[in-house]
């Protein structure tokens, strides 16, 4: 039976005290390192947590402000445009009503109408010499009747359109079905055209 040495008794139980902080230490410092490792897990998720919520918010705060710029931009070019087509309008309005005094002024308008017409049907395969063509004048410039007849280098009659309001005439070739609008109407219609095409009134905006 073996004997119990009682003097080794000290030294057996500092070593089992030793071995027991050693112990506790290393527990307590692999705590505090998957406690450092867990909170710094949870920082990154909040943070990312966070950045997905600014980006959301900023894509809605983007669609808000795209939303706003476009309504904007509309409410803008309905307002430009009405401007520009009040303007349109005023100025069109002055020019027909200088060309129905130029339809009034007597000869200008009767050497106007002689100089078109010549100039008109100088395109011989149009307005062939053999076959009848007609020409359609406002019912005031009938007055002019005789100045075409005389002009008309193939067989033509004289009718009087209603349609034609200001001045100028329309030539037909019924039997191949050619017109040609002559009219200050269509003159001025053209004129509107090129004026919104080309005089810097077109509507444009941009952000």
């Amino acid at each position: 039976m073996p004997v119990f040495n009682k003097e080794k008794l000290p030294i057996l139980r500092e070593r089992m005290l030793a071995k027991a902080e050693a112990e506790s230490k290393a527990m307590k410092m692999q705590t505090e390192r998957l406690r450092a490792e867990r909170l710094e897990k949870a920082k990154s998720q909040a943070l990312q947590d966070a950045y997905q919520f600014i980006q959301a918010q900023q894509g809605d705060m983007n669609i808000q402000a795209t939303a706003a710029m476009s309504q904007t931009g509309m409410e803008m070019r309905k307002k430009l445009v009405s401007q520009r087509d009040q303007y349109a309008e005023e100025i069109f309005h002055s020019v027909r009503e200088k060309l129905e005094a130029f339809v009034l002024s007597g000869k200008d308008y009767e050497s106007y109408l002689k100089e078109a017409f010549a100039k008109a049907v100088q395109d011989g395969w149009r307005w062939n010499t053999t076959e009848e063509s007609v020409v359609y004048l406002s019912p005031r410039d009938m007055k002019y009747k005789e100045l075409f007849q005389t002009a008309a280098p193939m067989f033509c009659r004289i009718e009087a359109d209603e349609k034609i309001q200001i001045g100028g005439f329309i030539i037909e070739n019924p039997a191949h079905g050619l017109i040609q609008d002559e009219t200050l109407e269509e003159k001025l219609n053209q004129q509107k055209k090129w004026f919104y095409r080309n005089s810097g009134f077109t509507v444009e905006v941009q952000f």
